[in-house]
């Protein structure tokens, strides 16, 4: 059986001399009628309301934060907004979704709030680290939020919420990197296990490489991961890859 095609309709109610604008329309489950104020006199404003409306009932958008499962959000998320970023943006707000749903278990985008939030960051900061350390770095913790936050304004601008909700507030201290001495590097060098291993400090050491740089880093020219160009002497990163979104 075809889906049917709902009609929102613009209806003037008067009373008292003035003119009261009402969007009608019928369920499309229950074929009840239905009726919601424009708030508006604007004949302009409510016709807008009207088509956005018609769009929403005949493309099942409409109440659909109230059901909409994490799960199917995510997959949303990842397919629209998330698969034209690069390759190591869509691992970090993969990484990101995968604690997330770790630690808090969220069912329902809906259900996703202050709260929630929250009690995320509490659970970073007691989360267990190597050697009996407790809680992730200030800055790990606000770049995971970040993360979470583009998540939910993508989710809210497509009409799948309401509102994102009110994010923790808190500062990470701006710390500026710190040399790594050179007879740290060398016991760290010489407790390698094998030649790749040797050879993956090396481009951080020699060249400058992040860590997920220096293990995407190929031997012949590439477009989406950094590239050895011997003969100029140097390591190109596509934009594409590069973390500015710029070839260097």
């Amino acid at each position: 059986m075809a889906e049917r095609i709902v009609s929102v309709n613009v209806w003037i109610q008067e009373c008292s001399g003035r003119k009261y604008l009402q969007l009608q329309w019928h369920d499309p489950h229950t074929g009840e009628r239905k009726t919601r104020s424009a708030k508006t006199a604007d004949p302009g404003e409510a016709e807008k309301q009207r088509a956005d409306l018609e769009y929403e009932l005949n493309h099942g958008m409409f109440g659909v934060e109230s059901r909409l499962s994490w799960e199917r959000f995510r997959e949303l998320f990842e397919a629209e907004y998330a698969a034209g970023l690069r390759p190591r943006s869509r691992e970090k707000l993969a990484g990101v979704f995968d604690v997330f749903e770790a630690l808090c278990h969220p069912k329902r985008l809906a259900k996703v709030n202050e709260r929630t939030l929250s009690l995320f960051v509490k659970s970073l900061r007691e989360r267990p680290r190597p050697k009996g350390k407790t809680g992730l770095a200030p800055i790990t913790i606000k770049n995971y939020l970040v993360a979470l936050k583009t998540a939910l304004g993508w989710a809210a601008r497509q009409r799948l919420i309401a509102a994102v909700p009110a994010f923790p507030e808190g500062t990470a201290p701006k710390k500026k990197p710190q040399p790594v001495p050179a007879e740290a590097f060398e016991r760290l060098l010489d407790a390698a296990p094998d030649d790749r291993w040797r050879a993956f400090l090396l481009c951080g050491w020699w060249g400058g490489l992040r860590l997920s740089e220096a293990r995407h880093l190929r031997r012949r020219r590439e477009d989406r991961f950094p590239w050895l160009d011997l003969a100029g002497g140097r390591i190109l990163l596509p934009g594409e890859f590069a973390k500015s979104g710029e070839d260097q």
